[in-house]
């Protein structure tokens, strides 16, 4: 179902004047999934996993823009559609008294695009110069974006003593691979997905211990996020736009006609350690 604010909502500027509206009339997105797997269980206790899948999405919730010499508004239409489609790859080891737990790995792709006219203008010779130029009906066909999870729990029996028994620790860390992005500051042409964000990898892990005094069972229980300390950029860290780009031309990154950047491997992310020396570089020119 569209959310309830996109079919009866009316929105206004400080001056009253209409920003947005919705559609009562708004058609029900669509998805259609597909999932073929294979299980072989291995020596009892571990488990192979291998599944392909596909969703395809029909009439999802979008946007057209209105613009005339007097208003501008955005309605709220059904224009937008998407498919994802990937293997997974799994191992489980589902039974032991020492460690138990899961690997899982998935390759997977999204897609999505839109139908009809993203903008519409009152003047003809606008629509005209956009409805050539536009590159609304082109599909978004991103890089794929790798990722994986993994979570490992090792116990104690219960009969190892009130001290060394039933201890219960878990480690659950997860990766994925950074996402492309475009970076063009002297507007190449066809330029796209030309520089990736550094890959995210995270641990966490979990302590627990059960203590059996009767009548009462007591538990204690430790949770450390971010286990190895790992930094990861926030775009919520760039004081203002200019802020950002003086990060982004500070970056080595790959050779690329869009930018004059140092030639390097670096990916947005990327930072200097805290225990490295500032050492300035200025390109004072280019071959």
């Amino acid at each position: 179902m569209p959310a309830y604010e996109e079919i009866y909502r009316i929105g206004r500027a400080n001056s009253g004047q209409i920003q947005n509206y919705g559609d009562p009339n708004l058609i029900q997105a669509k998805t259609v999934s597909y999932e073929l797997g294979y299980d072989h269980s291995i020596f009892e206790d571990y488990l192979i996993q291998l599944a392909a899948f596909y969703n395809d999405v029909t009439d999802q919730q979008a946007y057209t823009q209105y613009i005339s010499n007097t208003v501008g508004y955005f309605r709220t239409n059904s224009n937008s559609y998407a498919d994802t489609r990937g293997l997974e790859l799994t191992l489980k080891k589902t039974r032991g008294n020492w460690f138990r737990g899961f690997i899982n790995y998935t390759y997977q792709v999204n897609t999505s695009g839109a139908f009809g006219r993203k903008v519409i203008y009152e003047d003809r010779g606008e629509q005209k110069l956009y409805d050539q130029t536009t590159s609304n009906f082109y599909q978004d066909r991103p890089v794929p974006q790798p990722r994986a999870n993994a979570t490992i729990t090792a116990f104690t029996p219960p009969d190892y003593g009130i001290i060394f028994g039933d201890w219960s620790a878990n480690i659950l860390g997860t990766w994925r691979a950074g996402e492309y992005l475009t970076y063009n500051p002297k507007n190449a042409f066809g330029l796209e997905n030309n520089i990736q964000v550094a890959d995210y990898m995270n641990f966490d892990l979990r302590i627990n211990k059960t203590f059996n005094i009767e009548p009462f069972e007591i538990m204690f229980f430790m949770e450390i996020r971010n286990l190895f300390n790992n930094k990861m950029l926030s775009g919520a860290s760039f004081y203002d736009s200019f802020d950002q780009s003086f990060y982004f031309e500070s970056l080595h990154l790959p050779s690329s006609n869009g930018y004059d950047n140092i030639v390097g491997d670096d990916r947005v992310g990327d930072y200097r350690e805290y225990d490295v020396e500032f050492q300035p570089i200025e390109q004072v020119g280019k071959n």
